[in-house]
């Protein structure tokens, strides 16, 4: 609070940068200043926000929540709600330091649900594949905060992500033989928000 935060300094240029920060008060003022007050150089800064409500109860962003599993609760919620829910193998992890965040190579299995970034809605039942890149695309990259110490797990999961800032951020990723439990469970007791599939 009543401090200043480097977002983006003349390291940066060229190169995406990603930043965290909370509001005060759900206020965020934003101080841009020239690097070089006699240059003639124009430098141009493009700024994309995403906003987050922080979860129930807290006060302030905690980077351990965005590691921990979701609840059943958040399963059902995110399968509804995702941007894409696919069935996939992790086929690899590589981090970025420069961007804060490990994205997953992830080989489709099965995808279910799918958003594109200009707001059209898909609903595939079938085994092809429509990623938001091109038709039959069978890899798809996700990311996920580095500090979650993301590694290659073994199995088949149920990745459901949401757009963030251009790319694709995991919000849950259950097993598969555990989603398939938690669906019956949820359909029995009349919990679904949607219909749940795997």
């Amino acid at each position: 609070p009543r401090s200043l935060h480097p977002l983006y300094t003349n390291e940066h240029v060229g190169t995406k940068a990603v930043r965290c920060f909370n509001s005060k008060n759900g206020l965020v003022a934003i101080y841009v200043e020239a690097a070089d007050a006699n240059s003639v150089t124009k430098r141009v800064a493009d700024i994309e926000y995403d906003l987050q409500p922080l979860p129930r109860g807290t006060h302030g962003y905690d980077p351990a929540e965005e590691c921990r599993p979701c609840t059943g609760e958040e399963l059902a919620h995110a399968f509804c709600t995702s941007d894409l829910v696919t069935r996939g193998i992790i086929h690899g992890v590589e981090n970025s330091e420069e961007l804060h965040v490990s994205q997953l190579t992830v080989r489709i299995t099965k995808l279910i649900r799918h958003t594109t970034e200009d707001g059209y809605y898909k609903d595939i039942e079938s085994n092809s594949v429509d990623n938001s890149v091109e038709e039959n695309v069978k890899e798809i990259k996700l990311n996920v905060a580095e500090h979650c110490g993301v590694t290659h797990g073994v199995g088949e999961f149920v990745f459901m992500a949401r757009r963030k800032l251009g790319d694709l951020t995991i919000k849950c990723a259950p097993r598969l033989e555990d989603w398939a439990v938690l669906i019956n469970k949820l359909s029995e007791e009349g919990k679904a928000h949607c219909v749940l599939r795997s």
